[in-house]
């Protein structure tokens, strides 16, 4: 029997996770809503929830890329997400595999900001492929798993490493656990702008009057704000964008989100 090339999956990236994260916690707030409502209009409630739940689903699903790889270690194959190959046009990335190679893992920092991660092949003489690269946030644990399986299942060696650009040059060090510390409450500091607009649904249960509903949306954008604010000025973050180029960008998604969430959810409690 022929011996068969496997597959592994990459996970989505942050803008797709946090898409699906919203229209979860969307769904969830209509879910809380007709539980907690014993009208009988609470059923109108039932088919977005049920549109939301599939339409997360898909935009996970649309949201992965995956790596294949020959069955002698040879080849290794790069396949773009649905979205990306349907929206963006992107092509799948074919990477030779010679014997010694190594698979390195890099998250790369460019004079103090983090310019992007980077799926290398490297050669024994020192060339290097690039099979996969964004620059969007990755997480440590989920690239040690990916590692892991593909050392399991290729004799080709992994590394995860770190590089550093600056005038002296390129400096590469192993990412450890260690310098990967505070990534997990950056990740915590992005929950609440994400959400933020979704709670819209929320306000407008607890109360139909304009003004309330202005005043809670103008103390959750500030909170949005200010923690964008406070990610910029704390952590190593992307430089392509500055931070009041990224506030004014989530303001507009802000005000369009929460005034929808407002608006339909008052629409389908009068329904």
């Amino acid at each position: 029997m022929q011996a068969k090339s496997h597959r592994i999956y990459l996970r989505g990236s942050p803008v797709t996770f946090w898409i699906v994260l919203s229209l979860i916690f969307m769904a969830s707030m209509f879910v809380w809503a007709f539980l907690t409502d014993s009208d009988s209009s609470r059923f109108n409630l039932v088919p977005p929830v049920l549109a939301l739940f599939v339409l997360a689903y898909f935009v996970h699903k649309g949201s992965l890329s995956w790596i294949r790889i020959s069955h002698d270690g040879s080849e290794m194959v790069r396949i773009p997400s649905w979205f990306a190959r349907k929206l963006l046009g992107e092509k799948r990335t074919v990477a030779t595999v010679v014997p010694d190679s190594e698979l390195i893992l890099c998250r790369r920092f460019e004079y103090g900001g983090i310019q992007g991660y980077y799926m290398i092949v490297r050669a024994p003489d020192g060339a290097e492929q690039i099979i996969w690269n964004d620059v969007t946030g990755v997480t440590r644990s989920g690239w040690s798993r990916i590692a892991d399986e593909i050392g399991k299942r290729s004799q080709l060696k992994v590394r995860l490493v770190s590089q550093s650009v600056s005038n002296s040059g390129v400096e590469e060090t192993d990412w450890t656990a260690l310098s990967d510390k505070g990534k997990w409450k950056f990740l915590r500091l992005m929950v609440g702008p994400a959400l933020a607009p979704w709670l819209g649904i929320g306000v407008r249960f607890l109360t139909p009057k304009p003004w309330s509903i202005a005043t809670i949306g103008a103390i959750l954008w500030f909170s949005g704000c200010a923690t964008y604010w406070y990610i910029y000025r704390t952590y190593e973050v992307s430089k392509h964008q500055t931070a009041p180029i990224t506030i004014f960008v989530w303001t507009i998604q802000f005000i369009t989100l929460y005034v929808s969430a407002v608006l339909l959810t008052g629409a389908f409690m009068k329904g």
